[in-house]
Order: structure tokens, then C-alpha cells, then sequence
């Protein structure tokens, strides 16, 4: 309140300068103000001016509050864009990254997948493999017992080559000297029926036992004088033995060794008395079978050849039946009848190592020759 007097005292807007007013207030009264009124006004003054200066100072530091607001703006901005980019990338990056493990899980997937199907095919291929293995074998083992089997059933059996259609197989084993309690218990002829002007078709006897067999075999020169040769009934793997055997056979015929047949097994005789049996070639393809023909000279020279007697279970002929088909055979003593190389001596005739004892074994020599075939009938054998 002591500070408003002054200003009661101004006389004009501007106001006058203070030692006017110390002038006038010094003329209004008559002592002169207290100190303490004297030390405030100029407190006052001072303030007043230290005022001004402030509000200056202020306007400007506004000024400069502005700027400094810009250019923070500015430097925000300057410091988020790279901030902004270098995200972005970051972030492409890592995208970029996680898809690539991404993949290479997925490859590393991919490959033990296909290890496992590979080792699941190899397990399967070698599977196949043992199945196939042991299904060759097995069929090898059952062809294999098949063949003995067959081999085994056909023991007793007898081929007769040139035993006319209409001719009865008992009247002529009995004209051959066969005993009558030596019948066949079936007769079958092999193959299609012939034309009668044919030769006719191989006669397959099914005898009881092995010793039946030997029985008629006993007496198979009696059958050869009319015009009927003998055979073993051979399954078509002792055919095709037989007939890789038969070059071996005629070498040693054509050497002067006597040989014979049993079954698919060529045995020769040294010394007279001494049989081995001829090893055979490596099993392959059999020749190609002859065209022999059978008749009356044909069996005459067998004879006299003795090349081929049933020892031991076979018989005069080497042939056989396949399948139910025609069979095809030719007389053991084919080799014998062969001719000679040029400057070779001719072979002695050979005995009959058939080992069964007959009364007709001593009887060969003085036998009566062959009589000639019926008009017509003409030669008959078999290829």
C-alpha cells in the first residue's frame, strides 16, 4: 500500500522521471521521506526494469523455444527414417531367414522319407528275391521228385515196336515163349490211331512187377524173329539222357567194346566180362533222333551184333514214349550195325549181357533164321 502513493502522485501518461519526482515531493512537504520509502522505490524501479528485461527475455527465449521444437521435429524425423528402414529390413531378414529353415526342415524331411521308402524297397526286392529263390527251388524239388516218381512207375513197363493193330499181345508172347502166368495187366497202344497201310503204333505193356518184365525180356529173341522189338518205357528226361548217350555208344561199338542199355545208363563190357558204366556228357540239348526202320535184316544184324541186351532191367531197343505221344526209339544194336571206318576191322559179335537165366540163352546160335514179313505188311519201327 506504501507503494501506490507514488503513483497517486504522477501527472501525465508517461509520468515523470524520478528525480522530477523527488523534486516535487521534496516541495510538497516540508521534511523529506523516510529512507525506508526511498530504498523501496528503488526496488521498485529496479524490479520494474528487471521486469522489462525478463518480459524481453522471455519473448525471445519463446522464439527460441520454437525453433528448438523444430528442430527436434526435424531431428526426429531425420533419426526415425533410417530407424524405420533398417526395421523393415531386419524384418525381411528375419522372414527371409525363418522361411529358409523352413525349407531346409522340410528338405531334411523330405530325405529321411525317401531313405525310408528306399530301405523299405531294398527290404521288399530282397524279400521278392528269397520268395523267388524258394519257389525255384521248391518247383526244382518237386520236378525233381515227379521225375523219380514216374521214373519209378514206369520200371515194369514194356514198349513193343511192330506188333501189328489187329494182333493180340498174349498169343504173341505166348508164340514167343513167354509162359501163359506171364500176362500184362493192361495194354495201351501210344498214340493216334494209323492208317492201315501205316506201321503200326508202339504197344506199351504194363507188366505186374520188375520180375513179369524180366519174364517176357527172358525171351525177346523169339519177338525179334517176328519183326517185334523191345523197348524200356523212358520218361522224356531218359530220353533225352539216352540220346546225348548215344554217340559215346557207337564210338565204343565201332572200337569193338560190346555195350548195352539200362534204362538212360550205357555200360560197356571189357574182357569179356568186365562192366563199367559210361560216363555221360554234361547234360544240353539231346541230337536229333534217327530215322532207323525196323524189319527183318535190321533184327537179324542186332542179333548177330548183340549190342544191347537187357542188363540189369533193360531191354534190346532205346527208346521210350513222352507224354502219351508216339514214342521213338531204335534198337541197341544200331551202333553194332553201323559200318566200319575204312581200314578198321569189322566188330566180333558181342553176347547179350542180359543176366537173367532163360533155357533159350544156350539155344541162340542154332536159332532158326527170321521169317520173311507177311505180303504188304512191309518193314514197321518207329523214329
Amino acid at each position: 500500500m506504501a507503494v501506490e502513493a507514488p503513483c497517486e502522485l504522477s501527472d501525465g501518461p508517461a509520468g515523470p522521471s524520478s528525480g522530477t519526482r523527488s523534486k516535487r515531493q521534496r516541495q510538497a512537504s516540508p521534511s523529506p521521506p523516510p529512507t525506508g520509502v526511498l530504498a523501496l522505490t528503488g526496488t521498485l524501479d529496479t524490479f520494474e526494469t528487471l521486469r522489462d528485461a525478463f518480459a524481453g527475455l522471455q519473448d525471445r527465449v519463446g522464439g527460441l523455444e520454437g525453433s528448438v521444437e523444430a528442430l527436434r521435429e526435424d531431428i526426429r524425423k531425420m533419426a526415425g527414417e533410417p530407424a524405420a528402414g533398417g526395421q523393415a529390413e531386419a524384418a525381411q531378414a528375419t522372414a527371409q531367414a525363418a522361411e529358409a529353415q523352413a525349407a531346409a526342415q522340410a528338405a531334411g524331411q523330405a530325405q529321411a522319407k525317401a531313405a525310408t521308402v528306399e530301405a523299405r524297397i531294398t527290404a521288399c526286392e530282397q524279400r521278392q528275391e528269397s520268395l523267388h529263390q524258394v519257389a525255384k527251388d521248391g518247383a526244382q524239388q518237386t520236378k525233381q521228385r515227379v521225375e523219380e516218381v514216374a521214373q519209378e512207375g514206369r520200371k515194369a513197363n514194356i514198349l513193343l515196336y511192330g506188333m501189328q493193330e489187329h494182333a493180340s499181345p498174349e498169343d504173341i508172347l505166348q508164340q514167343a515163349g513167354v509162359p501163359p502166368s506171364v500176362k500184362p495187366l493192361a495194354t495201351q497202344r501210344i498214340g493216334k490211331p494209323r492208317p492201315p497201310h501205316a506201321k503200326p503204333r508202339p504197344l506199351l505193356l504194363l507188366m505186374a512187377c520188375v520180375g513179369a518184365k524180366h519174364a517176357v525180356l527172358a525171351h525177346k529173341q523169339g519177338l525179334k524173329a517176328r519183326n517185334i522189338c523191345l523197348a524200356d518205357d523212358l520218361t522224356k528226361e531218359q530220353q533225352a539222357k539216352k540220346s546225348r548217350q548215344q554217340p559215346r555208344a557207337a564210338l565204343l561199338v565201332a572200337k569193338g567194346i560190346p555195350v548195352y542199355w539200362r534204362f538212360d545208363r550205357l555200360f560197356s563190357i571189357r574182357d569179356g566180362h568186365h562192366q563199367e558204366e559210361v560216363p555221360g556228357p554234361p547234360p544240353g540239348p539231346p541230337p536229333r533222333a534217327s530215322t532207323q526202320a525196323f524189319g527183318p535184316q535190321t533184327y537179324a544184324a542186332a542179333a548177330a551184333g548183340g549190342g544191347g541186351g537187357g542188363g540189369g532191367g533193360g531191354s534190346g531197343c532205346g527208346g521210350g514214349r513222352g507224354g502219351g505221344g508216339r514214342a521213338s526209339g531204335s534198337c541197341s544194336g544200331d551202333a553194332a550195325r553201323r559200318p566200319a571206318p575204312s581200314g578198321a576191322p569189322a566188330p566180333a559179335p558181342n553176347p547179350s549181357p542180359n543176366p537173367v537165366p532163360t533155357p533159350t540163352r544156350g539155344s541162340r546160335a542154332s536159332a532158326a533164321p527170321p521169317p520173311a514179313p507177311a505180303p504188304g505188311a512191309g518193314p514197321s519201327g518207329s523214329s
